[in-house]
């Protein structure tokens, strides 16, 4: 497989770890650690399948189209049905029809967990169909082992299976898109004069003030000089004589 297509692949399997965390911490799981031990390899495709396992297919559709499922031993199983029906763990308990869909319940938690985290992260949207019927080319397909611990069981190991298809799938679907920034706004002004103001420098009122009565004393002036010299005010009218 090519380095993108690997790259796409691992991050879709990184998307079902996360939820495997997410889903069996909110089971009362704590100090809980999940890690790939085994990288992405081509698969086996066992000519017998082993009764000790159980297998999970999910059918992708949407613009991811293809077949993701996990196997793992009963023992492991178990566990997990147990937790989620908050029992003790018990590794040694019979897989029975009611442990079996306790853990089929779960698996399909952490599918749901993984079209919601798929859509946060990329923007398209996928949907897992849970198949108990499917039968996957595992010859062709990319697998991993995940191994998740917490305070509630001991070291659990689980191998995932990526279908062909769906790694070609994975590795054409688009990049998400990074939204632009939207541009910086100024500071809004509402009043036209403030904006006028603020573009050039703005005037002292005080020296303004101080102008304008400048301007009104020196009126006054020029009315007093013209009647200490001899003049009738302007515009004033004489008295009528008496008769």
């Amino acid at each position: 497989m090519e380095p993108a297509a690997r790259i796409a692949v691992q991050k879709f399997c990184d998307v079902w770890k996360d939820a495997f965390v997410s889903v069996v911490e909110s089971l009362g799981a704590a100090s809980l650690a999940a890690e790939w031990t085994v990288p992405l390899a081509d698969a086996l495709d066992p000519a017998v399948k082993d009764p000790a396992v159980v297998d999970s297919w999910f059918v992708a559709k949407g613009l991811l189209q293809g077949i993701v499922g996990w196997r793992c031993e009963k023992s492991t199983a178990v566990q997990f049905a147990q937790l989620l029906q908050s029992e003790a763990a018990n590794p040694a308990a019979a897989f029975d029809d009611l442990q079996r869909d306790a853990f089929a319940e779960f698996i399909r938690q952490i599918a749901g967990q993984v079209t919601t985290d798929w859509k946060a992260d990329t923007g398209n949207a996928i949907e897992l169909i849970y198949d108990s019927t499917v039968l996957p080319q595992l010859s062709t397909a990319q697998t991993a082992s995940l191994q998740i611990k917490s305070d509630k069981f001991a070291e659990l190991t689980l191998q995932v299976f990526v279908d062909s298809a769906l790694c070609a799938a994975l590795n054409a679907a688009p990049a998400p898109e990074t939204p632009a920034q939207p541009a910086a706004a100024g500071p809004a002004s509402a009043d036209p004069l403030v904006s006028q103001l603020s573009d050039g420098p703005i005037p002292n009122l005080a020296l303004l003030l101080d102008v304008e009565l400048e301007a009104g004393r020196t009126g006054r002036d020029r009315c007093k000089g013209n009647r200490r010299a001899g003049g009738a005010e302007p515009f004033e009218k004489s008295a009528p004589a008496m008769r």
